[in-house]
């Protein structure tokens, strides 16, 4: 019994070290983006927030007229309050850029990571070596997904923080900047990370489907698209708070997908014929 455990023991470290020895060169790029990007974040919101307590205009609505006792100057002459808004509006542009930058990650670790994984491994045919020796197809298929899931997780989960961080402290000064808009909405908060894990898991799906790589991951680019686009129109825009209320809401809608498609993922290997 104890060598049937130590050998399932060994198999499984030899799974995962040679996951990580496929995705560690991408993931130690990524690591190299993400300390650039906190960099950059820490930089950026340094200045906003020195503006809104140097101007004193922290704490105010959008071009909120009184704020914190200053006013405009009436026929919209020049005034310490509408140049510190003015000031601030100059943060919009970068803010935007950076969210749909991120953005665009789940939707790229589904096209090229998630997508790929299964779909080169059948249409390669190196899964049938590893089937045949002692590894079952659960723990092959756990190690294969674990190790880049895990990471792309623990990434997207830093970017939304930093991005959150950054926005938070002018989430309601920004003209034409809806808190409810794809950005920043959908690159902050759980419902950013839950976007990913569900991207990841339809790519996943989508080449064990297809079966071949680059059909598989033009496929996962427009589910994944639409699929943003379908929750930006769906999603509702409460006027009084409710902020994070949808977004745990759309977190676990998303989740609870990528559950159904993990699961659909490890049937169908189970029955896969070799």
């Amino acid at each position: 019994m104890s060598g049937t455990v130590t050998e399932t023991t060994s198999t499984t470290r030899g799974l995962l070290w040679l996951a990580w020895r496929r995705h560690r060169a991408a993931l130690t790029a990524g690591g190299a983006l993400l300390l650039a990007l906190a960099g950059y974040v820490l930089y950026q919101r340094a200045g906003m927030v020195a503006l809104l307590h140097d101007r004193n205009i922290a704490g105010c609505r959008i071009w909120q007229n009184p704020c914190n006792g200053m006013r405009f100057a009436p026929h919209d002459a020049p005034s310490p309050l509408r140049d510190a808004y003015e000031r601030l509006d100059a943060h919009r542009p970068p803010l935007l850029v950076t969210g749909w930058l991120l953005l665009a990650v789940p939707v790229l670790i589904g096209t090229f990571v998630g997508a790929p994984l299964l779909a080169r491994e059948l249409e390669s045919g190196t899964y049938k070596m590893v089937w045949s020796q002692s590894a079952s197809r659960t723990r092959w298929l756990a190690a294969l997904l674990g190790v880049p899931l895990t990471a792309a997780v623990a990434g997207t989960t830093a970017l939304s923080a930093l991005f959150t961080w950054w926005w938070w402290p002018a989430r309601d000064q920004f003209a034409h900047l809806d808190r409810y808009a794809t950005v920043p909405f959908d690159a902050v908060g759980p419902a950013a990370v839950a976007l990913t894990v569900l991207s990841f898991f339809l790519g996943a799906a989508l080449g064990l489907l297809i079966a071949r790589t680059l059909p598989a991951m033009a496929a996962t680019l427009a589910v994944t698209a639409g699929l943003l686009t379908a929750l930006g129109a769906l999603r509702p825009h409460p006027r009084d708070g409710g902020f994070w209320w949808v977004q745990w809401t759309q977190a676990g809608l998303c989740l609870a997908l990528a559950a159904a498609l993990a699961a659909f993922c490890v049937r169908r290997i189970r029955r896969r014929p070799v």
